[in-house]
């Protein structure tokens, strides 16, 4: 069954589809005493993305990232 999530409601005037535009993050890391970095971060978009009638919040794009690094110099 096909159904356009843009399409808008006759009674409610609401589409089916909402965007996220809300979210949070957080990043922790650290650097060595040899220059050596490490870090971790994650990213969450808080939203009801496909039930417009819907109260619920519920967060479904997240990402988790890790990174390592080097600074080189002072």
């Amino acid at each position: 069954m096909e159904a356009d999530l843009y399409e808008k409601d006759g009674s409610t005037g609401l589409a089916a589809f909402q965007e996220s535009n809300s979210g949070f993050g957080a990043k922790v890391g650290y650097e060595f005493v040899s220059g050596f970095q490490i870090n971790a971060s994650y990213k969450a978009s808080i939203s009801n993305l496909l039930d417009a009638n819907s109260s619920q919040v519920k967060i479904h794009p997240h990402a988790i990232s890790v990174g390592v690094a080097y600074r080189f110099g002072k």
